[in-house]
């Protein structure tokens, strides 16, 4: 849920899409404080006490990598991320979790590598 997060909020600083943004934040934010919970409570088991820094280097990372494939798509990620939104916001009450699930790409580095690999 964190990589359509950051990727929908790049869009949203970028490309203008701050309404379709914060309607989809409204309309699912039961869904992403269940996941935000629980990415909370998955990095303290990993990281102990520095949970909460490494998930923050985490989070960073996700939307750093969203920043440059806007960089690197240009015009075209605008029009993507509005598509989009505009999907997002037409799925059902509790639909997001299934929508990414099904459907959205996750980072090629595994969590634990992605945050060890920020503290270099």
């Amino acid at each position: 849920m964190h990589v359509l997060q950051s990727d929908l909020m790049v869009a949203a600083l970028l490309c203008g899409l701050n309404m379709q943004y914060d309607a989809a934040i409204r309309r699912f934010r039961p869904e992403m404080v269940d996941s935000a919970q629980y990415l909370r409570a998955y990095f303290n088991r990993q990281f102990g006490r520095q949970g909460q820094v490494e998930l923050d280097r985490f989070v960073t990372v996700l939307a750093n990598r969203a920043s440059s494939r806007a960089t690197e798509q240009g015009a075209n990620f605008c029009a993507d991320a509005s598509s989009l939104l505009t999907t997002v916001l037409a799925l059902p009450e509790r639909g997001l979790a299934a929508y990414i699930r099904d459907t959205v790409s996750m980072p090629e580095v595994p969590v634990l590598a992605t945050a060890a690999a920020t503290r270099r």
